[in-house]
């Protein structure tokens, strides 16, 4: 998770940190209005469209629900992912895949569809209007715009789909697609200048301003949803989002671990005291004292890594060890779930941190890539995230061995993740526009579709199946696949499907309540 340098007189705003720790949210949020427009770029609906699916004689489906009262969940209707942020990936049979199809040049007659793994029809609705959906790896619940100014959400436990009723006198556009700011069933619209919280379990929209002052950011958030990091006015604070509760933080700069249950934080001088804290506020520990600034980064076994121009680790006693060789790191950064390995940007490359050995070592030809977090940090990624670089690479917290990955291909970004983290799906940019592929960790790549100039993938949570949507000219369909030595084979495929999302049918408490 990012952090951000501190304030009176230890924080720069306009710093390196500060502006990497932008830089993801802002070109995933362009990446997805890119994508919007790509894959489904018509002019407004055509009532009078011979292919329409709906009118006289059109096949009966069930259409989505109104909005329900607003509200808070109650104390009684606890999170059950607020303190165990990892995702099990679910069992065969316990994902659907759920997609729009319909004709483009009638936007009335879109319908959102439920498929099986296997690309059996389970269910359809009739959403008119409807042209993106979006859900965060792993997630039960998709975020659907419709035209022309409206949202819907699709939950796969209940099988429900609702229209959202935003009850603002200033409802988000529905020309901003949340992008990165989709984590687990929440959603966080504009996330430099937050404006509106979204639970898509519950359908509570809270609007920012009776949270937080007018200008506030997203720092963090955690996986699943339940923990958002935000940088206010004032400081710092945590937002629970089950229950819309803010607790201010007294730091000068924080960063939330990979895991989401702790936040670590560096006071104000002269002490600089390097606290690490639950993330509700139940526990909080002061690890030692600072003698300079520094960018915390919580590990999972205790230990507070310190950014800066002579990071170090800070052990559970206080006592600092210095990496050596002593190279500059700063955020973004991300950390392997055993403590083990790190991966920061230090100048304009990257460097692999040794954390048990205490080392830092630069990698070659990484400038511009950016650290990610995908699964359960089984393994660390790191590509370009806006076209102007090309390959990426991927570290094995095992060895910290680095395998390069798309060598000659210029990556756009990563647009899905397999539970474990060890299989993507990546868009690039090729002579005929962008398109999708799959990336594994052992550095293998394949195209997903032979003959799609231009497609974009989403990858099943067990990265052996592959949804792709086919945006090539007139050529708009939905192929299913399995993903087997090196190549895709087709198992399924929807003539008008577009815009894929994998979901999983079970809660968090693991518990199937709809087939």
């Amino acid at each position: 998770m990012t952090g951000r340098t501190g304030r009176a007189g230890d924080r720069a705003t306009s710093s390196p940190a500060r502006l990497r720790a932008l830089v993801p949210l802002v070109v995933l949020v362009v990446m997805v209005l890119l994508a919007a427009c790509t894959g489904d770029p018509d002019p407004a609906p055509s009532a009078s469209d011979d292919t329409a699916l709906s009118g006289p004689g059109a096949p009966e489906v069930p259409v989505a629900t109104e909005p329900g009262p607003q509200g808070l969940p109650t104390p009684e209707n606890p999170d059950p992912v607020d303190m165990a942020d990892e995702m099990a990936p679910p069992a065969p049979g316990d994902t659907v895949l759920v997609h729009l199809e319909g004709p483009l040049g009638n936007r009335e007659a879109t319908d959102v569809v439920v498929r099986t793994e296997d690309g059996e029809e389970v269910e359809r609705f009739r959403l008119p209007g409807a042209v993106g959906m979006w859900a965060a790896p792993g997630a039960s619940h998709a975020l659907i715009r419709t035209l022309p100014d409206g949202f819907a959400r699709y939950d796969a436990v209940s099988g429900q789909l609702s229209l959202i009723s935003f009850g603002m006198d200033d409802p988000p556009s529905p020309s901003v697609a949340p992008g990165d700011g989709i984590h687990g069933p929440t959603v966080l619209w504009e996330p430099d200048d937050l404006t509106t919280m979204l639970r898509l379990d519950s359908g509570t929209v809270t609007p920012m301003e009776d949270l937080v002052a007018p200008g506030s950011s997203v720092v963090a958030s955690s996986r699943s949803g339940s923990v958002v990091l935000l940088d206010v006015p004032n400081g710092f604070a945590v937002l629970q989002t089950r229950t819309a509760e803010v607790r201010p933080l007294d730091a000068v700069a924080v960063a939330l671990s990979e895991s989401g249950l702790t936040v670590a934080s560096v006071g104000p001088p002269p002490d600089r005291q390097v606290v690490v804290e639950a993330v509700d506020g139940s526990t909080r520990r002061v690890v030692g004292t600072l003698e300079q600034p520094a960018l915390p980064h919580p590990l999972e076994d205790g230990r507070v890594l310190l950014l800066g121009q002579a990071p170090g680790v800070m052990g559970v006693d206080g006592t600092v060890t210095p990496l050596e060789p002593s190279v500059p790191l700063t955020t973004p950064i991300r950390s392997s779930a055993d403590a083990s390995t790190a991966i920061a940007v230090s100048g304009d490359a990257l460097a692999v941190v040794d954390l048990i050995a205490g080392t830092a070592t630069v990698i070659p030809d990484s400038t511009g890539y950016e650290p990610l977090l995908l699964g359960p940090a089984s393994v660390l990624w790191a590509t370009g995230v806006d076209g102007t670089v090309t390959g990426g690479l991927v570290v094995d917290p095992a060895t910290r061995g680095v395998t390069r990955v798309l060598d000659d291909l210029a990556v756009q970004g990563v647009d899905s993740s397999s539970a474990d983290g060890r299989a993507i799906t990546v868009s690039v940019t090729t002579d005929n526009g962008t398109t999708s592929r799959l990336v594994l960790a052992d550095g293998t790549s394949m195209p997903l579709l032979d003959g799609a100039d231009r497609a974009a993938g989403v990858v099943h949570p067990s990265g052996r199946e592959v949804a792709v949507a086919v945006l090539t000219g007139d050529d708009r369909r939905l192929v299913i696949g399995l993903v087997d030595d090196g190549a895709m084979s087709p198992i399924a495929e929807v003539p008008t499907g577009r815009n894929p999302v994998w979901l999983s049918t079970v809660g968090p408490d693991a518990v199937a309540v709809r087939q």
